[in-house]
């Protein structure tokens, strides 16, 4: 899913300008939410329309109100560096990424689950 702290119009209109409209099965916006990132509504809005436990989600951030957002839903959260912010490694963050080349869906499952209680 999308968890946007953007308003509905600008998600829409972001996806379909990508064509990507029809490629994540739900989008939260700031419009759907009482209150936005670095609260955890979005995320836990997120969570709730797929059905699943926050605890089992993860969260990629490039913001710090984000990873904190995630971090308030109880969720692992990754900080991707490779965005715009390129902000210094986040404390808060679970794991810091310095590229979408870097992700590797093993490895993230497996150090979500180190993470877990």
């Amino acid at each position: 899913p999308i968890a946007s702290a953007s308003l509905r119009q600008w998600v829409d209109a972001t996806l379909r300008g990508l064509g990507l409209q029809d490629a994540f099965d739900t989008t939260v916006s700031a419009s759907d939410v009482d209150n936005s990132k670095p609260a955890p509504d979005l995320f836990l809005a997120a969570a709730r329309r797929l059905g699943v436990a926050p605890q089992d989600c993860l969260a990629v951030e490039d913001t710090l109100a984000g990873v904190r957002s995630a971090k308030a839903a109880d969720m692992f959260a990754i900080q991707l560096r490779a965005a715009s912010t390129a902000l210094p490694p986040l404390d808060e963050a679970d794991l810091v990424l310095d590229s979408f080349a870097d992700f590797d869906l093993s490895l993230l499952a497996s150090v979500a689950r180190e993470a877990q209680p």
